[in-house]
């Protein structure tokens, strides 16, 4: 499975807890896959070449919205879902048609929207090999409610025009990060901050004259570990929950990612030797996978 998918995946299976969100999620996916108005019937309809999407929308509309909705299979690839709107759904599809009362639209919702954009519009090139996220939007209108939503929570962004499509850019890896953060594509985001840490510690490692091909992996893994471990723990719980001597270790082996185990000591006050700098990164490594547990029992 591709990375775009692995996110997408995660999309499908947030649970979305207001309903504000589900109608605004729901009613620009609307708009970005198919552009359709209302029927005659006042009914809405989608057409799917995924049999697993339409049962995703199918239960999603049933559930979250409360709303009819049937699915009819078109031909061995292709189904359509139809569903009835109340005349609320109706307004915010209208808005987002039109792009109007940005400034009206809850900050959730815009965390939903810009799920929706991914959803229907987003790819993520793979990242061992580039960093690049992009959405290819069909006009104009959807490009400017799309760089709204964006310049709502300062990510930055290129744009061009490619094969009369509009598409926005997202080069930078922090801004990739972000934009996998807003959207709760939680897996996708540490799997990505890893490949980021193994490719910068590569780098580096690259540069360094006369060492040993295997130490050198060895050590990048290792600093890859730690560093992983480190920012789970000061993400979930904070360095305040770990010792001083531990968090004086978490916080040196952060600020200097290519140090080694005898410069980090030597960093210490008092100084010390890299044996115990080991153990201290062996107990940060035990504490994160214990966090890890407890998130999973709740």
């Amino acid at each position: 499975m591709s990375f775009s998918k692995d996110i997408k995946e995660e999309i499908l299976n947030t649970k979305i807890e207001k309903t504000c969100c589900a109608s605004h999620f729901l009613a620009l996916y609307l708009v970005l896959k198919t552009g359709n108005l209302v029927n005659e019937d006042k009914s809405l309809v989608f057409t799917f070449t995924s049999a697993k999407d339409a049962r995703f929308f199918l239960q999603f509309i049933k559930q979250e919205l409360k709303y009819e909705a049937n699915v009819d299979i078109i031909n061995s690839r292709d189904c359509r879902l139809r569903f009835y709107p109340d005349e609320e759904f109706l307004f915010v599809l209208r808005d987002i048609s039109t792009s109007k009362d940005f400034k009206k639209i809850n900050k959730c919702c815009k965390n939903f929207l810009l799920k929706a954009f991914f959803l229907a519009a987003g790819y993520v090139s793979n990242p061992v090999r580039s960093y690049n996220m992009e959405f290819v939007l069909s006009s104009a209108g959807i490009r400017d409610f799309f760089k709204l939503i964006l310049n709502s929570f300062r990510i930055v962004y290129t744009e061009r025009i490619r094969s009369s499509k509009h598409v926005i850019y997202i080069k930078k890896i922090e801004e990739i990060i972000k934009v996998l953060n807003i959207i709760n594509a939680v897996n996708s985001q540490l799997k990505l901050e890893e490949i980021r840490i193994m490719r910068e510690t590569k780098d580096n490692v690259q540069r360094v004259v006369n060492c040993e091909v295997a130490n050198l992996e060895r050590t990048a893994k290792a600093s890859v570990r730690h560093i992983n471990s480190i920012n789970y723990i000061k993400r979930k719980k904070g360095f305040n929950c770990l010792s001083q001597d531990l968090s004086e270790v978490a916080k040196l082996r952060i600020r200097f990612k290519d140090a080694s185990l005898s410069q980090i000591g030597e960093k210490m006050h008092p100084v010390v030797n890299k044996s115990y700098i080991s153990r201290k990164l062996d107990m940060l490594d035990k504490i994160a996978e214990n966090i890890r547990k407890n998130e999973k029992k709740k």
